[in-house]
């Protein structure tokens, strides 16, 4: 091979290599820039065929524990739950279940929205739910408490309780009754021992909110009459009595006058009827 076939050789060699340094250099470029397919992108993506998806991440671990309950309030099922898993519980639980009774729970290694989905399969209820052609119908209720929040449940998640068991209006109405009251001999000055109307009105209806009677009874005064007409539960009307009792006005005992201080005509007409039987005995000097 002359000189000239030589170089022409190297030539073609060389252009060849340069163009895989080429080709290796592009697609190293390209596959540090775009991830594999399957290959996580960035947070909560992933790449699959060339395409972006969405990933949920795996919900938090919750703290798993021993439950003893021996049944009570549902204030006190939130305190026994803090105080067994070491962190507090943040609920809510609205005034009109307060005293709602929760039954006894004895639960092991379990986390707070495991003890809740157990009590609401302890309060299921089956309960009368009347409809338009069959008044005898009947559906079933849970109560219990629910997260709020946008689903993802975590140690700072907030719990509501709740009840989706509807009152027996029908059976309220029939258990209520209408008293009327008098209230003239309470009404008057306040030196004098009585009361204003809103005095009256007012204690009673703080003494209902304290026994926390429902439904809310009806209230009507008619002033000229002085008459306080309710309708409502036994309970509702025996606290107006109670109310009324506390209220009595005091009683006054009249003084009769000193015989000598009567004007001698009446104690002539006293004495001829027979009503002034003797005269005060004379002072001792």
């Amino acid at each position: 091979m002359n000189t000239i076939s030589r170089l022409l050789v190297r030539l073609r060699l060389g252009f060849f290599v340069a163009a895989v340094a080429v080709v290796t250099s592009i697609s190293s470029s390209s596959l540090a820039q775009s991830p594999r397919p399957g290959i996580i992108s960035g947070p909560g993506q992933i790449q699959v065929g060339g395409q972006n998806y969405s990933v949920e991440p795996p919900p938090p671990e919750l703290p798993r524990f021993d439950l003893d309950f021996p049944g009570g309030a549902p204030e006190d099922l939130i305190k026994a739950i803090s105080r067994v898993q070491g962190a507090k519980v943040n609920a809510i639980i609205p005034e009109e279940y307060v005293d709602v009774k929760i039954p006894r729970l004895q639960l092991s290694h379990v986390t707070v929205p495991e003890v809740f989905v157990a009590l609401h399969a302890a309060n299921q209820r089956l309960v009368s739910a009347p409809i338009l052609g069959n008044p005898g119908a009947t559906r079933y209720s849970i109560s219990g408490f629910k997260s709020t929040g946008d689903g993802v449940i975590t140690t700072n998640t907030i719990w509501t309780y709740f009840s989706d068991a509807l009152p027996d209006a029908s059976n309220q109405v029939q258990n209520q009754k209408l008293k009327v009251f008098s209230l003239s001999r309470y009404l008057g000055k306040p030196e004098q021992g009585l009361h204003s109307v809103e005095d009256i009105i007012t204690a009673v209806q703080t003494g209902w909110k304290m026994q926390r009677i429902t439904p809310n009874p009806e209230l009507t005064y008619h002033p000229e009459t002085k008459l306080l007409m309710v309708f409502g539960s036994d309970a509702a009307l025996a606290s107006i009595t109670d109310v009324l009792r506390q209220l009595e006005p005091p009683v006054v005992v009249p003084v009769a006058a000193p015989t000598e201080k009567l004007n001698p005509e009446v104690m002539k007409v006293l004495e001829k009827s027979g009503t002034l039987l003797q005269k005060d005995p004379p002072k001792s000097k």
